[in-house]
């Protein structure tokens, strides 16, 4: 929920993403969120290497994929996401897109640069 990454694609290379979930947006005294940065996910995409679907911390209201899905963020898991890393430590950052089989081809859709 951090707005300074807006408009980018996050790749976690951290091995097992999703076994905490999602706190509630609980509100502290003075109207600020409790556990983030901001009302909503800034981020375009998630991409994670292997993903937990069942969260098991006492602070998870929602598992991670259902807050993306509320937020209309999409994610994807099963990419090498160490070796996305590399390429990015290689060449610096740099544009890109999700591509989902079945959809329209990335070729129609403009890169957005954040």
């Amino acid at each position: 929920t951090d707005p300074s990454y807006a408009g980018q694609i996050l790749v976690i290379t951290f091995p097992l993403v999703g076994n905490y979930g999602v706190a509630a947006d609980e509100r502290d005294v003075f109207g600020l969120l409790k556990h983030f940065e901001s009302d909503r996910i800034h981020l375009k995409a998630v991409v994670i290497q292997d993903y937990s679907f069942v969260a098991s911390h006492h602070t998870a209201r929602r598992t991670l994929a259902t807050w993306l899905q509320e937020q209309r963020v999409p994610g994807i898991y099963g990419v090498d996401t160490r070796a996305v890393t590399k390429l990015i430590r290689r060449h610096g950052a740099a544009l890109g897109k999700i591509e989902i089989q079945g959809s329209s081809p990335a070729e129609s859709f403009a890169f957005e640069s954040p």
